[in-house]
């Protein structure tokens, strides 16, 4: 990594090797996380995310709110080289279907809340459908369900890739 060639994935990398126990979130519940153990989640989430088939430069979109879960997709992704497609829960199923056609994803991540936001039929080339909260459906992992153990190689993703597209 360079001065100026870095991604989200390095600064938090680079946060956890110089302030490893310090602090580097407080969740909306409380609890907290130290730069090292943010880390280690994030790595978890990336693995989840690789075992999907999700890889460099797949799309991924996310329908929710703010949450821990989602703060670690950010920096999942970009460890991965996926790029994040968030939409607004503010809009219309209407105006959902017509980003989701256009996103061109590979996976979907949503809040509980929004699944009826959703066109009831979604694309057949989403490799990941996982729901931030709540109990999932048939065809619906649980995020926690995605954070897996053994890290993949990290892929090479330079800071001229996408992160994420914003519609």
């Amino acid at each position: 990594m360079s001065l100026r060639s870095f991604t989200v994935y390095d600064v938090l990398a680079r946060n956890a090797q110089a302030y490893g126990g310090q602090t580097a979130l407080i969740t909306e519940t409380g609890e907290s996380y130290s730069f090292r153990q943010m880390l280690a989640r994030v790595d978890e989430l990336a693995a989840g995310l690789a075992q999907t088939g999700l890889g460099l430069g797949d799309r991924l979109v996310v329908l929710a709110q703010n949450s821990t879960s989602y703060f670690e997709l950010y920096f999942a992704a970009a460890r991965q080289g996926i790029v994040l497609y968030p939409l607004n829960w503010r809009w219309s199923a209407e105006e959902v279907a017509g980003s989701l056609t256009r996103a061109d994803a590979r996976g979907i991540i949503v809040d509980e809340q929004y699944r009826d936001l959703l066109p009831q039929v979604l694309s057949p080339d989403y490799v990941v459908r996982a729901q931030f909260d709540g109990s999932p459906g048939d065809g619906w992992t649980p995020m926690s369900g995605l954070y897996q153990g053994a890290v993949p190689e990290r892929p090479s993703v330079g800071s001229d890739k996408p992160f994420a597209i914003i519609s």
